[in-house]
Formats: structure tokens, C-alpha cells, sequence
């Protein structure tokens, strides 16, 4: 029988980032929450052996209450999130695609390390665990959008 994972405790890990990981405030005082970045698109994935890896992730706040004229939610505050990643320890990712649509994205400890868990809606998912991680963003949408 498959062992369930834990229910995710979006609070307690909201706190944890904004102590441990460095630029993880910008992101919250951007959105005015934490995000579960579901439906953001990962533009970008740099992976390098040493040095600074990068992932970079575009979203958006929905406001899930107002609906416009063209039957759309209300979307604001259009960002590309950019995660430094330093000393990946493992990974595993699979299903990159054109398009990399995300379910949930995840920032929390394992080990004394940092897990970004990617779960997808459509294209790549998996984790990557590293020393350290860091936060930085900018404001817009991505070219050719």
C-alpha cells in the first residue's frame, strides 16, 4: 500500500521561507500572501554543475471573486519569479515540455536542505533539493506574451 503523503501546511511554511529563504519577503509583500503558484508557467530552467542554477516562473494573482465582462477572473500583479538555486544535492524532474504549466510549487526543508517541489498541471514535475535558494523578481509578463 502506497504511504500518503502529509497534508501540506501552507501557513507553517509560509513562516519558514520568510525566516530561511533570502528575497522570499519581496515575493510575499508583492502578492500580499504566500502563493501556491498554481496555473504559473515555468519559462525557464537553467541547471548548472557549479555555480548558480536558475528557475524562473511566471505568474499572477486571480482574484477568484471578480469576474469580467468576458466571463474571465480579475488577474493583477504579473511577475517572473526568479529562484537561485545553489549546491543542487539531487533531482529529479520529468515531462519538460513547450509549455510547463504548475499545479502547486513548493518551497520547504528536507534535511537541512531546501526541496522545490514542482507538481504539474501540464509538462514538468519533480523536486529539486539544494543548499540554498533565493528569491528575486520582475514586475510584467514575460516577452511574447
Amino acid at each position: 500500500m502506497d504511504e500518503e503523503k502529509p497534508k501540506f501546511d501552507w501557513k507553517k511554511n509560509a513562516k519558514w521561507a520568510l525566516e530561511k529563504v533570502p528575497g522570499a519577503t519581496v515575493l510575499f509583500e508583492w502578492f500580499g500572501y504566500w502563493p501556491s503558484f498554481h496555473d504559473a508557467e515555468i519559462i525557464s530552467l537553467e541547471l548548472n554543475r557549479k555555480g548558480i542554477s536558475n528557475l524562473n516562473v511566471y505568474f499572477w494573482n486571480t482574484d477568484w471573486s471578480k469576474v469580467l465582462p468576458n466571463k474571465h477572473f480579475f488577474q493583477d500583479k504579473y511577475v517572473i519569479v526568479h529562484f537561485a538555486i545553489e549546491n543542487i544535492n539531487d533531482l529529479e524532474l520529468y515531462d519538460f515540455s513547450h509549455q510547463n504549466v504548475v499545479s502547486c510549487l513548493t518551497l520547504a526543508p528536507k534535511d537541512n536542505l531546501i526541496e522545490i517541489e514542482i507538481s504539474p498541471c501540464y509538462g514538468i514535475s519533480g523536486y529539486i533539493l539544494a543548499e540554498k535558494v533565493s528569491v528575486s523578481l520582475t514586475p510584467g509578463m514575460p516577452e511574447g506574451t
